[in-house]
């Protein structure tokens, strides 16, 4: 069976999601997944951002997208070391007590809208 790859978008003004999106990046010794900031990336459709600002959203290279929680599971069926997780992610997904969970933690990240590139003392001059 081969797994196919995916694109997580993760939203650059979220400390804890940056950080999320570099450890898998980090523990992705298959290659199978790739990760842009959910603000400045290309993405399908106006709403996909908007629902991927409010939870972690990816996209299989066949197109299927996923949000929140089924993102979580999309990332951990590809990361080897996740794979002991993944039938206890399946049961909290059938459960709905993943999606649950996920959602108050979403709600309770930090935002950090104040952000600049590489010029930022330039400007301040």
């Amino acid at each position: 069976m081969q797994i196919s790859k995916l694109k997580v978008f993760v939203d650059a003004w979220c400390p804890m999601c940056t950080k999320f999106g570099k450890s898998i990046v980090k523990l992705d010794v298959l290659n199978l997944i790739s990760t842009e900031d959910i603000r400045t990336s290309e993405v399908p459709s106006q709403e996909f951002r908007n629902k991927g600002l409010k939870a972690i959203a990816s996209i299989k290279n066949n197109g299927k997208i996923y949000f929140g929680f089924d993102s979580i599971l999309q990332i951990s069926i590809r990361i080897p070391a996740f794979w002991l997780f993944v039938p206890a992610l399946y049961i909290l997904k059938f459960t709905r007590i993943g999606s649950f969970l996920y959602s108050e933690l979403a709600m309770k990240r930090t935002i950090i809208p104040l952000h600049c590139d590489q010029d930022c003392d330039a400007e301040k001059t």
